[in-house]
């Protein structure tokens, strides 16, 4: 869930949502833990990151080194967003919720 966490913030590429901090909320204890990205980034990395250093890196990974490695295992890949893509370009749109059957008591 952690790497899960910091690619959400590494997909921010140019730092559009200023993202300073990750999180997790543990339904079971209502409690929210949250963590400073550079402090969690340099802990992981096992020294001081620069953000956008890192979230270049990132981009590059995803962009060049994914893909290559997609097609020597053969397996297919959606080809990557335009250059130009950002984070704040991609748009999700939700099918419209059901309409509600029976009633409520």
């Amino acid at each position: 869930e952690l790497d899960q966490l910091l690619g959400y913030a590494l997909l921010d590429y140019s730092d559009t949502y200023k993202l300073d901090s990750v999180g997790h909320y543990l339904a079971r204890y209502s409690t929210t833990i949250t963590w400073p990205l550079a402090d969690l980034c340099a802990e992981l990395a096992g020294h001081p990151v620069e953000l956008a250093d890192l979230r270049a890196e990132f981009r590059r990974l995803l962009r060049e080194d994914l893909p290559d490695y997609w097609e020597r295992i053969g397996a297919q890949a959606a080809p990557p967003p335009e250059p130009e893509a950002d984070v704040a370009d991609i748009v999700l749109t939700l099918p419209s919720a059901p309409g509600r059957r029976g009633r409520l008591s």
